[in-house]
Order: structure tokens, then sequence, then C-alpha cells
């Protein structure tokens, strides 16, 4: 089913996290010098520097000292991205409820040996409750569930016309192409296609839109009844 419906504002959402982590290294130099020598007196000394060539010279090394090579630290930036989602006009609340409330129906009479009389309570009031329990027994009674072409026409498309305090009226203009359906001879009772004009209070009760009465209900044979609206 197809529904347009005249919302207002819009819905953004992003969100994104960011995390840098840098890792740490160290390294530490070693050196290492050897060396030996024998003294006598100065000329025996001097001798031997300059009569033995292949003696070992004397080296002294100084050692190296340690150095930390590692980089400097590096701090963890963490970036938090929040977003708001707009807050849903009353207009929208009320069209939300409407259309969910006209969904839970056409769920029950498509199933009605399973019907949720909580969730349809959920969505209406007492007195078209029972308008809708009472088609709902019709149809187990003569064996039959609601059915749509494929593909199906169906549509609504719903406005608030007015709205004081608890209290809106909604006028929706739909398409209905549905038909009932025997399941037990598979026998199509055929419903032509028509359009209505209908007009109904939303009443909210407890802080819930729940669907009231129906003000008025035009028909026009067809399905092109709604291509003005």
């Amino acid at each position: 089913m197809k529904y347009t419906v005249a919302l207002m504002g819009g819905r953004t959402t992003t969100s994104s996290a960011l995390r840098h982590c840098v890792a740490l290294a160290g390294a530490v130099a070693l050196f290492l010098a050897l060396g030996g020598c024998s003294v006598g007196d100065d000329e025996s000394a001097a001798a031997t520097s300059t009569s033995a060539p292949n003696s070992a010279p004397i080296i002294t090394a100084a050692a190296t000292p340690t150095t930390d090579a590692s980089p400097p630290s590096t701090p963890v930036t963490t970036v938090v991205v929040t977003t708001t989602e707009p807050e849903q006009t009353v207009e929208e609340e009320v069209l939300e409820a409407y259309l969910e409330a006209k969904d839970v129906v056409a769920d029950a009479l498509a199933d009605p040996q399973n019907v949720d009389i909580d969730q349809l309570r959920s969505t209406r009031l007492e007195g078209p409750l029972e308008a809708v329990l009472a088609a709902v027994e019709d149809m187990v009674v003569a064996g039959e569930v609601l059915r749509f072409p494929e593909p199906s026409v169906a549509s609504r498309s719903p406005r608030v016309v007015s709205l004081d305090g608890d209290v809106a009226v909604v006028e929706d203009c739909s398409v209905d192409d549905s038909f009932a359906l025997n399941t037990l001879t598979d026998e199509r009772r055929e419903n032509d296609v028509a359009s209505f004009v209908v007009v109904s209070e939303m009443v909210r009760e407890s802080g819930v839109w729940k669907l009231g009465a129906t003000v008025s209900n035009e028909r026009t044979d067809g399905s092109d009844g709604c291509d003005d609206w």
C-alpha cells in the first residue's frame, strides 16, 4: 500500500568515531674496548716503541653514554560526534497514529482467526474498536479473509485539517481495491474499486493518539477519485 502524508520536517542522522594511538619503541647502544702493554725505564720504553713494530699499540676507549632514542609521546585524541534528530510535530504524531490504526485493521481482517485485540485497542477508542471486532467476527463466520490484488492500487493520503488540544481532525482520501477470499473454496467475493473521502477524529488519551469517531465517509466509484487530492 502506498502512503502519501503531509508531514513537516526531516531527519538527518550522522555519526562517526575516531581514535588515534602511537606506540613507543626504545633502543640501548653498548661499546666494548680492549688493550694491554708492559712498561720498563724510559730508554727501554723508547726501544720497545721503535724496535718492536709488531707490538700492539695501546688503545684507549671512552664509554659512550646511553641515550633514549624514543620519539616523544603523542596524546590520544578521541572525537565524539553527537546528532540530534528533530522532534516530531504534533501533526506528524497524529498522522503516524492514524496510519497505524488503519494498518492494524487491515492486518486483523487479513487473519481474522488470530486477531491481536490489545494491538487494536492501543490504536482506537472503544466505539471504533467494537466496530472492528464486529467486522472480524463476520469474516470468521463467513470463512473469509481480506486480500489485495497484485498489483494493488490501494493508497491513503491523510492530512490534519484541525488541531485543538487533545483532539485532531484528519481528512483522508483513500483508494480501496481489496476483496474477500473464502479460505475453503478459494472463491473471491468481488469488490468494485472505489475512492473514499473519510473525515475522522483523533483523540489523545494518556499521551497516545487514538482513532475516534468517523465524521463522514463519501464514496466515489473508480480509483481516480483521489487524483486531485
